[in-house]
C-alpha cells in the first residue's frame, strides 16, 4: 500500500527539481513552494556562491584566488545576512576580507585555516559566530568582538598564533572551550564579569600572555584554562569563583603570587604545579583540601599558611618545594598525607602541640615548632621613580585565625608615620606613590585574631624619573566648570613598557574617599564625571603599563555654582 504513495511523492519532488533547474516561471500571483534557491555571482574580487532563503542571502563559498575579498551587502537586491559554514575555509592566499554591516551570522569554520588572513573588521551587526570560525588564522593580529554577541563558541580563535589583542565586550555570557588556545602572541586578555565561567583550555599554550583580568561574575575557572602560559605575571581570581579546575595554572613559571579568594571551595589537582616563580600565596579559608600535586615544584615558595578548617593536605601537594622553610597549620585536625611535603628539605612545620601536624612532623623527621605570628610582608620594588607606585603586600605566617594589616610610610629622616587606607580593615595590600626623591621607610603591622601584632619595616629608594620611566601625563581640558557640567578626564602616559591602561577617580577636596569612574585599568583613554555640587574636587588618574608598573597623577578641578 505504501509503494504508490512513495512513487507519487518522488514524482512531485522530481518535478519541483526540474522546475527549478529549468528556471520555470510560475503563474502570476503564485509563489514557489520552495524557500531556498542557489546561484553564483561574479564580482571584481572573485566569485561567490550563495543561497537565498526568505529573501535573505547566505554566502556559501568564495571561489576567488586573490588576496582580498569584499562581500557585497546585497545580491539580486536582497541583503546578505550570513556567511555560511566553511565559506572561506582553506583559502590560503586571502589576506583581507570586508564584511558588510548587513551580516548577522558567521558560520562554523567560515575562515578556518585562512593562514594569510591579516585584516578583519567584524561589523557591529554580527550576533553569532560559529565554532572554529577563525581557527588557524595564523596572521590575524587583532579582533574586536561585536557588542551584540553573547556567545563565543569553542575554538573560534584557537591557534591564531599571530593574534596580539582581542576585545571581549560586556554582555558576552559564554566562552567555549579552547576559544583562544594556542594564541602564542596574545599578551593580555580581559574577561568580563558577564561571563558565567572561564572555560577549560581557554588560553592553553598562550605562551606570551602576561596579564589576565577577570571581572566579578564567573563561578568557575576550567581545567587547563591557563596551562603553559609561560609569561603570565598578573592574574586576579575574583571573589565570584567557587571552583578552579585541574591544572588551571600549571606550568606558569613567571607567576609571582596568587590569592585564592575565600569564595573558592573546591579545586582540581595540579592547579599551580611548576609555578616556579611563586613566592606569595594566600589560600581560601573555605577550602577543605589541597589536592594531589597542587603546588608541586613551586621552587620559590618560602612560606605557607594553611587556613583553619583545612581537612587534608593531599599526596605530593608541596612536593619538591625546595625553598619552603615554614608551613603554619593552625588546626589540630588537619591531616597530612605521608608524602605531602616530600623533597622540602628546609621545612619547619609550625602548629599546635599534640596535633596531626606534629604527628606528621615526627614520623617524617621534619622540624616542628609551636606557632607564633611572624610578619613576612613584601614590597613589589625597592627602587622607584617619584610618583610611580610601589605595592606593599601584607603577608604573615603562624598567626592565629585571620590576620589583618595596617600600612604606613615616612621619609627616613622624618619622625611621624603616614597611614595608608583604613587600619586592619581586611585589605591585604596597599599602593604608595611617593611624591619626592628620598629614602622612605614602609611599615606593615600584622594582627591576628588574638590581638598579637608583628611589625615589619622595609626601605624604599625614590629617584628622579628618567626618560625611560613611566610618567603619567593625564589631564582635564577644563579645570573650571559650572555645576551640572561634565568634567572630562584624558588618560595619557609616556615611557615605561607601553600599552597603557588607566583608572580614573575623583573626590571632593574636603573628603577622603575616592569614587571610581568606570572599570579600573581598561583600555579607555577618556572618562568623565558630573559633580553633584559646587566646590573643589581632586581628580586622580592611575596609568599602568603592560609590565604592571603604575604611575600617579592628581590635580584639582573647581566647580562653580
Amino acid at each position: 500500500m505504501k509503494k504508490p504513495f512513495l512513487r507519487r511523492l518522488g514524482a512531485v519532488l522530481l518535478s519541483g527539481a526540474l522546475l527549478l533547474s529549468a528556471g520555470a516561471v510560475l503563474p502570476a500571483g503564485e509563489e514557489s513552494p520552495f524557500s531556498l534557491t542557489a546561484s553564483a555571482l561574479t564580482t571584481a574580487d572573485g566569485k561567490f556562491e550563495y543561497t537565498v532563503s526568505d529573501n535573505h542571502v547566505t554566502v556559501t563559498k568564495w571561489t576567488g584566488t586573490g588576496e582580498d575579498a569584499v562581500i557585497p551587502s546585497k545580491i539580486d537586491g536582497k541583503p546578505v545576512t550570513a556567511i555560511g559554514d566553511s565559506a572561506f575555509s582553506g583559502q590560503k592566499t586571502l589576506q583581507s576580507v570586508i564584511i558588510p554591516g548587513t551580516v548577522t551570522r558567521i558560520g562554523e569554520k567560515a575562515f578556518y585555516q585562512c593562514y594569510s588572513l591579516k585584516t578583519l573588521a567584524l561589523p557591529g551587526s554580527v550576533e553569532a559566530i560559529g565554532s572554529y570560525a577563525f581557527c588557524y588564522c595564523t596572521h590575524l593580529t587583532s579582533v574586536a568582538i561585536p557588542k551584540k554577541m553573547t556567545v563565543i563558541e569553542e575554538r573560534t580563535f584557537a591557534y591564531c598564533s599571530g593574534l596580539e589583542s582581542i576585545t571581549i565586550p560586556e554582555g558576552v555570557t559564554s566562552i567555549g572551550e579552547w576559544a583562544f588556545a594556542g594564541c602564542k602572541a596574545l599578551t593580555s586578555l580581559t574577561i568580563p564579569g558577564s561571563v558565567s565561567e572561564v572555560p577549560s583550555y581557554a588560553c592553553y599554550n598562550c605562551f606570551e600572555l602576561k596579564t589576565v583580568q577577570i571581572g566579578f561574575g564567573p563561578e568557575k575557572i576550567g581545567g587547563n584554562a591557563f596551562q603553559n602560559c609561560g609569561e603570565l605575571t598578573d592574574v586576579t581570581i575574583p571573589n565570584s569563583v567557587t571552583m578552579i579546575g585541574e591544572s588551571a595554572f600549571e606550568n606558569c613559571p613567571s607567576l609571582p603570587g596568587i590569592t585564592i579568594p575565600d569564595s573558592v571551595t573546591k579545586t582540581g589537582m595540579c592547579v599551580f604545579r611548576n609555578c616556579t616563580a611563586l613566592t606569595s600565596l594566600t589560600i581560601s579559608n573555605n577550602l577543605t583540601s589541597l589536592r594531589y600535586r597542587m603546588f608541586e615544584n613551586c621552587t620559590s615558595l618560602i612560606t605557607v599558611k594553611i587556613p583553619d578548617g583545612m581537612k587534608l593536605v593531599d599526596t605530593y601537594a608541596f612536593k619538591d618545594c625546595t625553598s619552603l622553610v615554614s608551613v603554619v597549620i593552625p588546626d589540630k585536625n588537619t591531616e597530612l598525607d605521608y608524602e605531602s611535603f616530600v623533597g622540602c628539605e628546609k621545612l619547619t612545620i609550625y602548629g599546635i602541640p599534640g596535633s596531626l601536624a606534629q604527628e606528621y612532623a615526627e614520623k617524617n623527621q621534619v622540624p616542628f615548632a609551636a606557632a607564633s605570628l611572624q610578619n613576612t610582608s613584601t614590597l613589589s620594588k625597592t627602587t622607584v621613580p617619584k610618583l610611580n607606585g610601589v605595592t606593599v603586600k601584607g603577608r604573615s605566617v603562624q598567626g592565629k585565625g585571620t590576620v589583618t594589616y595596617a600600612f604606613y610610610y615616612k621619609k627616613m629622616d622624618s619622625k611621624g608615620w603616614t597611614s595608608v587606607g583604613t587600619k586592619y580593615d581586611g585589605t591585604t595590600e596597599a599602593t604608595i606613590f611617593p611624591n619626592s626623591p628620598a629614602v622612605y621607610q614602609i611599615m606593615v603591622k600584622a594582627k591576628d585574631k588574638t590581638g598579637r601584632i608583628s611589625s615589619k619595616i622595609m626601605t624604599l629608594a625614590v629617584t628622579f624619573p628618567t626618560k625611560d620611566d613611566l610618567v603619567n601625563r593625564s589631564y582635564s581640558p577644563n579645570t573650571t566648570v559650572k555645576k551640572g557640567a561634565a568634567v572630562s578626564v584624558n588618560g595619557k602616559a609616556s615611557g615605561g613598557a607601553g600599552r597603557y591602561t588607566y583608572a580614573y577617580y575623583y573626590r571632593k577636596a574636603s573628603g577622603k574617599a575616592f569614587t571610581s569612574i568606570g572599570t579600573p585599568f581598561v583600555n579607555q583613554t577618556k572618562a568623565w564625571f558630573r559633580p553633584a555640587s559646587a566646590g573643589e574636587y581632586v581628580v586622580r588618574v592611575l596609568a599602568k603599563d603592560i609590565e604592571g608598573t603604575v604611575a600617579l597623577k592628581e590635580y584639582k578641578v573647581t566647580v562653580t555654582k
